[in-house]
């Protein structure tokens, strides 16, 4: 049987990993272990943490680094190494999972493929609403997003959908960090996210680059692996020309490893 390690990335936002968590312990399928990948969270975080690993039934395991700023790509990292799962999925600690969420990214894992699953937006009046009720039955029905169409669950209709291959550059920027799923075997061998990126932007496409340079496809999912993305405001893109450069590197180049990510490359 393939194992799961659910990923949970987190900074100081305590009420919303808390939902993430709900959710996450919920699923129909349950991953094997959850990592809370922390970038440098305050003690309210940890003690948030420290409750769920006591009530739980899974592992609970808290990946912590010091805060020196937006290390995300580090963070993940961090989990990564942690981690004993087969197959790895990663999201974001403001992001509430729908019930067959981990089964339908595992029922839609495939050899040389990663994946990237559904997101539907929350405004922030909704937001404000589910903070408020600690409520996250979502529906078509029962939610006012406007691309609530994305909150229909139909996993089966992937199967019409051929993979989604080169040109990179066509792909690249529709990559979405807050919900991908890959292989282990595959993060190892691209050597996992590039620490170089620092600061908001450009750490999920340059990761897939590799993994599109190493030959992987692409899935899109859609109407399946959902999950509902509280509203936060804008982070601050003041790193995002130096993280573009990166990206553009990358591109450039015939490797499919970033020297600097979870083996210090010579």
């Amino acid at each position: 049987m393939t194992t799961v390690s659910l990923i949970i990335t987190t900074y100081n936002r305590p009420e919303a990993l808390a939902l993430v968590l709900d959710s996450a312990l919920r699923q129909s399928r349950q991953p094997e272990e959850i990592i809370i990948a922390d970038d440098g969270s305050s003690d309210d975080t940890l003690w948030l943490i420290e409750g769920y690993q006591y009530q739980a039934t899974i592992p609970i395991v808290h990946a912590y680094q010091k805060d020196e700023g937006f290390r995300l790509a580090r963070s993940r990292n961090n989990a990564i190494r942690m981690a004993k799962g087969d197959y790895l999925i990663v999201v974001d600690g403001d992001t509430i999972l729908h019930p067959d969420f981990v089964a339908d990214h595992l029922r839609l894992s495939a050899p040389n493929v990663f994946c990237i699953g559904s997101r539907l937006l929350l405004s922030e009046q909704e937001t404000q609403k589910v903070f408020a009720n600690k409520k996250f039955h979502f529906s078509f029905k029962h939610t006012d997003a406007p691309d609530k169409i994305k909150a229909l669950h139909f996993p089966w209709i992937n199967y019409f959908f051929s993979l989604r291959k080169k040109p990179i550059e066509q792909l690249i920027y529709k990559i979405r960090g807050c919900n991908m799923a890959f292989w282990r075997q595959d993060v190892e061998a691209v050597n996992g996210f590039n620490q170089d990126i620092e600061g908001w932007g450009r750490e999920d496409s340059e990761f897939a680059a590799r993994l599109f340079k190493k030959g992987l496809a692409l899935r899109t999912i859609k109407f399946a692996a959902i999950q509902y993305h509280l509203w936060h405001p804008e982070n601050n893109r003041a790193s995002l020309p130096e993280n573009d450069q990166i990206l553009a590197n990358t591109l450039q180049s015939s490797s499919i490893q970033c020297k600097n990510g979870l083996m210090q490359m010579e």
